[in-house]
């Protein structure tokens, strides 16, 4: 059987099940970085606003895949996102493509693809933990009609070389007869 999609609103370690504060349940002496779960996506744009407490954020826009390690039989899916910090500002940056604008005056983001494994860590902030990301697919610009092309051209046979063009041979043009 496949996986349970889960579709969430918005993406967040919290929104797909994670709890980094199992971490705090180890004895200290045998805390070590623990596998909180994956997240791979394409951003397509960057959507700013304020929270409750009039602090401003920025969540990335796009297609996301998030994958809980203690929940292996689903699958969750949103289009807006939220990573830790520093992984989540690193994307931020990719996204907003030099700042490019477009002839319209809005802002040319790039899709960005990128996959992310997440731990927690111990710390010593009053928290306890902190958050540890590997990179499983550096940020990058993604250029999907390269990728299409590609897919098209490794599995279809390629195309015949158009034939020789042969020049016209003009037949003799009769005279009319008067």
């Amino acid at each position: 059987m496949g996986k349970e999609i889960v579709e969430v609103t918005t993406m967040t370690l919290k929104s797909i099940g994670c709890n980094p504060k199992k971490i705090l349940a180890l004895p200290e002496a045998s805390r070590v970085p623990i596998v909180l779960g994956r997240i791979i996506g394409i951003t397509s744009g960057l959507k700013f606003g304020e929270d409750k407490t009039g602090r401003g954020y920025v969540a990335l826009t796009g297609d996301f895949i998030g994958f809980n390690a203690d929940e292996p039989e689903k699958q969750y899916m949103g289009g807006k996102l939220f990573l830790p910090e520093g992984m989540h500002e690193r994307i931020v940056a990719a996204t907003e493509n030099g700042g490019a604008i477009k002839p319209n005056g809005k802002p040319d983001y790039a899709q960005v693809e990128f996959a992310v494994e997440i731990s927690v860590v111990p710390a010593g902030n009053p928290q306890g933990y902190s958050y540890q990301g590997k990179v499983l697919v550096d940020a990058r610009p993604s250029d999907p009609m390269t990728a299409l092309l590609e897919k098209i051209s490794a599995g279809a046979p390629q195309l015949a070389a158009p034939a020789a063009a042969t020049p016209a041979v003009d037949a003799p043009k009769e005279k009319a007869k008067k």
